[in-house]
């Protein structure tokens, strides 16, 4: 994936792509009749776009979209940060109102607003659980995911607390992630677990979707997803910093049970951590597969460590019997002298 940078914004050759790119979006899109609106870019702000050509630009587009096409409301979408508010205020003003993308910062999204010369609607554009830039890490760099349990907590606060609370100027939101997509792990923001191994279903519904069909309609669905609350390796939880040896055996727990009743059954995945990172949420790889244990009918696992060095991670689904699962995992390194650190320690910055 390209990313602008602020010498773009001030290429004539560079802003007339744009343009053209532009024109033929609205020649193919303008009339169909799913269209909501325009959103002028993606977190430009972090990008070393944050300026005021990038944002006479964004006015510039904004301002061909509405002669084009005056139905259809036209906005631009920023990472969570004051000084593209007061660009925008300032630069931007055909703007008819800004999306804003904010996870753990979620709360502070608001009172952020008021201090700017912005005085516009605002959207939340992506939300969700923490991001992996936001939680804490492992000694040797890795994130730490919350279990599935607490992501409905997540879920259920920040849409009542942080979106329903501001609908005098937040006109809507979209909770990130209405699918399923490898981003750090494969169950971080996914609302489905697609392709699970064994004879399961292609996709299975994660609490959080649960959680917005509660936050959408006042009720819990008529069949709940398993509600998995933490998950130990050798009783000891992943902010540990868990450290094994070269085919040390070790037990893996999980704390899980159904809101219904339903009988569970514990499919068991060992993968190492992805040596391919994506960015602002690009492409990435899922990671290599070790081992894949389906027919579990306990909430416990006895397993060997890898025999190589290195940095892996156990996963859970806890399934039921409705299309249903609740997800947790603990990373661990294996190193023979306990003193394994990532070369990947550095820490990432902006949402993806």
């Amino acid at each position: 994936m390209a990313f602008p940078r602020s010498s773009d914004y001030r290429d004539p050759a560079y802003r007339q792509r744009k343009r053209d790119d532009l024109s033929r979006l609205l020649a193919a899109h303008r009339n169909h009749p799913a269209l909501l609106m325009w959103a002028l870019g993606n977190e430009i702000n972090l990008q070393g776009a944050d300026t005021p050509e990038a944002w006479r630009f964004v006015d510039e587009l904004a301002q061909l979209i509405k002669r084009r096409d005056p139905h259809h409301p036209v906005i631009s979408v920023i990472a969570s940060g004051r000084q593209a508010l007061e660009n925008i205020a300032a630069y931007a003003p055909t703007l008819d109102a800004v999306g804003i993308n904010a996870y753990g910062t979620l709360s502070d999204v608001r009172a952020m607003i008021d201090t700017t010369a912005y005085q516009g609607p605002y959207i939340v554009t992506e939300w969700g659980v923490n991001g992996h830039w936001e939680v804490r890490r492992t000694d040797w760099g890795r994130p730490i995911e919350p279990a599935s349990a607490k992501k409905v907590e997540y879920h259920i606060k920040r849409y009542r607390e942080n979106i329903l609370s501001n609908r005098d100027r937040c006109i809507g939101s979209y909770v990130f992630l209405w699918g399923q997509k490898q981003e750090r792990t494969p169950t971080w923001y996914s609302m489905f677990i697609e392709n699970l191994p064994g004879d399961d279903p292609l996709a299975v519904a994660c609490p959080t979707v649960d959680a917005m069909h509660f936050n959408w309609s006042g009720l819990w669905p008529a069949n709940r997803a398993p509600f998995v609350a933490a998950m130990t390796i050798n009783d000891t939880t992943a902010d540990s910093d868990i450290t094994l040896m070269p085919g040390e055996a070790f037990v893996a727990r999980v704390a899980a049970a159904d809101p219904d009743n339903d009988n569970l059954r514990y499919v068991w995945e060992l993968m190492t951590e992805p040596s391919v990172l994506g960015r602002g949420g690009s492409y990435e790889p899922r990671p290599d597969v070790l081992e894949n244990i389906t027919d579990g009918k306990r909430p416990m696992l006895e397993l060997s460590a890898p025999a190589q060095s290195g940095e892996y991670r156990l996963f859970v689904y806890v399934l039921d019997e409705n299309g249903h699962v609740g997800t947790a995992n603990v990373p661990f390194a294996v190193s023979p002298s306990h003193t394994l650190k990532a070369e990947n320690r550095h820490s990432t910055t902006g949402n993806s």
